[in-house]
């Protein structure tokens, strides 16, 4: 990244697969109830190195349900204090079936 080398660890194959062993879904992030719509915001501070990631990255992330459109929005932000890689995503799975019973990832 702009002519410097970084070690990342290797989770996957030959790979470093969502960002690292000790990723952000291994991490305790601050909640904040919104206020102003039915929703929460998380947030978490990713110090200059970790996981072999270059600068301190801010994540925030809103998850807010929206009864009116019945849909729920998940918003992220990120920043840092230099140049670095970063791409957020959700891996959440849903039970739309309503059994509860059932494996959501199988149905």
């Amino acid at each position: 990244l702009n002519g410097k080398r970084y070690s990342l660890p290797i989770n996957n194959g030959p790979n470093s697969l969502h960002g690292g062993v000790d990723n952000f879904s291994k991490k305790i992030w601050n909640t904040t109830i919104m206020k102003n719509a039915i929703g929460v915001t998380m947030e978490y501070k990713a110090k200059d190195g970790e996981e072999g990631y270059p600068g301190t990255c801010d994540v925030t992330v809103e998850y807010v349900l929206s009864e009116a459109e019945n849909t729920l929005s998940i918003n992220y932000r990120a920043s840092t204090d230099t140049a670095t890689v970063i791409n957020l995503t959700n891996h959440a799975y849903f039970n739309l079936n309503g059994d509860f019973m059932l494996n959501g990832i199988a149905n």
